[in-house]
C-alpha cells in the first residue's frame, strides 16, 4: 500500500508521469485509484497493527485489541495518504502473520512484522494495554539509545496528549521488545490505552476517538518527517 512521495527536483517530469498514470487507472472516471510506489524505493512510513487472526491480543468481553489496533492503523494510514505520504502496512485485514499454528508461530509473526517495518523510513506499531483497573492512559515506547526514534516518540507523544491522558509524561526507552530491539529504522510502539481501565475502554470503543487518536499519531509522524528526517 504505497503512495508517491516526491522530492522537489523531481516534480517536473514526475508530475507529468503522475498525470499520465492517473489517467490510465481511471481517476477521471471517479474510480478508486490504488496507491503506487513510482519514485521511492521504500515507503516513508510503515504502520503495524499488533496481533491479528488467532492472536486477539488483550480483550474485554467482545472488545478485542487486534480489532482496535487495525482500525486505528487504517485511519492513520488514510490520514497520511491524504497528505501525500508513502505508507505501507504490516497487515490490513484480520490475519495472523505467523503462519501455521505450531511452535514458533509467535516468533515468525514478529520477524515478519520487523522485516516489513524495516523497509520504511520510520515505523509505528499500534497496541492496546492491559493491567490493574486503576492504571490507564497512553504510552509511547522507543528503542533505547536510538535518538531518532526518541525524537519521533516525543513528537507523537505530544500530539497524543491532546486526545488521551498519558500513563507516562515522557517517551519510554525499551531494550527487551522484539519489534524495537530489531528495528533498523526509527521505530516506536504506542499503547493507546488500557482496555482494563473503564474510562479508557469507553474511548477505545468510540470510533470518533479512534479517529482522533489516528490523526494525532499521523500529525506527530508528519512533524517528524518535516524536520528532514
Amino acid at each position: 500500500m504505497y503512495i508517491v512521495l516526491l522530492r522537489k527536483k523531481r516534480l517536473g517530469i514526475a508530475g507529468m508521469l503522475i498525470v499520465i498514470t492517473l489517467l490510465m487507472v481511471g481517476l477521471v472516471k471517479n474510480e478508486v485509484v490504488p496507491a503506487f510506489n513510482l519514485f521511492v524505493d521504500r515507503p516513508a512510513v510503515v504502520l503495524d497493527a499488533g496481533h491479528g487472526g488467532v492472536d486477539k491480543g488483550t480483550s474485554h468481553g467482545d472488545l478485542l485489541e487486534k480489532e482496535i489496533n487495525l482500525d486505528i492503523v487504517l485511519k492513520t494510514a488514510k490520514f497520511l495518504l491524504d497528505r501525500g505520504i508513502a505508507v505501507d502496512l504490516t497487515r490490513d485485514t484480520d490475519e495472523d502473520l505467523g503462519g501455521k499454528l505450531k511452535k514458533g508461530r509467535h516468533r515468525k509473526d514478529l520477524e515478519f512484522r520487523v522485516t516489513k517495518m524495516n523497509r520504511g523510513m520510520v515505523a509505528v506499531s499500534i497496541h492496546v494495554n492491559s493491567g490493574a483497573s486503576k492504571k490507564g492512559g497512553a504510552l509511547v515506547l522507543y528503542p533505547r539509545e536510538n535518538e531518532e526514534a526518541k525524537n519521533l516518540a516525543e513528537l507523537v507523544l505530544k500530539e497524543i496528549s491532546q486526545v488521551q491522558v498519558l500513563d507516562h509524561e515522557f517517551a519510554i526507552p525499551k531494550s527487551n521488545l522484539y519489534v524495537l530491539k530489531k528495528s533498523q529504522v526509527p521505530t516506536i510502539l504506542i499503547e493507546v490505552g488500557f482496555i482494563s481501565h473503564p474510562e479508557d475502554r469507553v474511548k477505545l470503543t468510540n470510533p470518533d476517538w479512534r479517529q482522533q487518536m489516528a490523526e494525532a499519531i499521523g500529525t506527530g509522524v508528519l512533524k517528524y518527517l518535516a524536520l528532514g528526517n
